[in-house]
């Protein structure tokens, strides 16, 4: 089997491993404990580490809770959510070394070990990039939906309803536009609604999204709480700095589109440009000096 081959059926290979991998969060992603219900990630609930979790799972609290944090984020909440991911760790660091040993061939023991050492490796972080990309996705998601939520929060606030009822209504109201921050915000009015402390499931909000905007917003909520002023009178300033740090990113971004542009023509464009151009006439170039290089070799 030639190399080719076998670099090939260990890509699609890390890609079964990766399409497992997103699978089961998905899986885990819908099976979603209720909201405030204790069986949950953000509770501090997990079920067993089973033999093979615990391989990969991290010995320092600090690493595990930082996994936690970041299954969190990507929307992953379920018990099981912990040592399913470690378990797909573990699968990714065997499977893939396995297959590039079973399927190399007769390759060089150098390249043998290399194709080994970068299959485990792809196994086992594979699974971490892909769960960090997922959340910066979904923080992303969740950011450019704020400035509109504090928008509809500032005009509940100002027609009369209280802080509790404005935050029902928005998560209402925002079901079809912004579905995440919609899900968001329905999870803290049932913390709420089950007795929790408004400050903590507010808190609790920014733990498990880590989108600086509702970070600022729980802080000014905070003080507004403990400094008893208006929250309305508050809110639309800091309304206003969010609608304007949207636009910001959004010309920060059309500001990077061009650059990137570039490259994309440098090494994709221009190599095909320069073939369909120069190419007939070194064509032409060569058909005309070869018979007259090999005259002049002859004589």
């Amino acid at each position: 089997m030639s190399a080719f081959l076998t670099i090939w059926i260990a890509l699609l290979a890390a890609l079964a491993v990766g399409a497992g991998a997103w699978g089961v969060l998905l899986r885990l992603q819908l099976r979603r404990a209720p909201a405030g219900a204790e069986a949950s990630l953000e509770w501090g609930v997990e079920a067993d580490l089973g033999p093979m979790a615990r391989l990969a799972a991290p010995q320092q609290g600090q690493a595990r809770d930082d996994l936690k944090t970041l299954l969190l984020r990507a929307g992953v909440r379920a018990p099981e959510a912990l040592p399913l991911f470690l378990c797909v760790q573990v699968v990714g660091l065997v499977l893939l070394p396995m297959a590039w040993l079973l399927l190399a061939g007769s390759v060089s023991t150098l390249l043998l070990a290399g194709g080994a050492i970068l299959g485990a490796l792809a196994g086992y972080s594979g699974p971490k990039a892909l769960l960090a990309w997922r959340a910066r996705v979904r923080r992303e998601t969740l950011a450019r939906s704020v400035p509109d939520a504090l928008d509809m929060l500032v005009s509940c606030l100002e027609a009369g309803l209280g802080l509790d009822a404005a935050l029902r209504y928005v998560s209402r109201e925002l079901a079809l536009a912004a579905p995440l921050l919609s899900r968001e915000l329905h999870e803290v009015n049932a913390q709420v609604a089950a007795g929790m402390p408004r400050g903590e499931a507010l808190r609790r909000l920014d733990h498990r999204t880590g989108v600086a905007e509702l970070g600022a917003l729980v802080g000014v909520l905070g003080q507004v709480e403990r400094m008893g002023s208006g929250v309305a009178a508050v809110l639309r300033p800091h309304a206003a700095l969010s609608r304007r740090q949207r636009v910001l990113d959004a010309e920060r971004r059309a500001a990077e589109a061009s650059p990137r542009i570039t490259v994309v023509m440098i090494v994709f464009i221009m190599p095909a440009l320069f073939i369909v151009i120069l190419g007939p006439t070194i064509v032409h170039i060569v058909q005309r000096l070869m018979p007259t290089l090999a005259g002049g070799a002859a004589g």
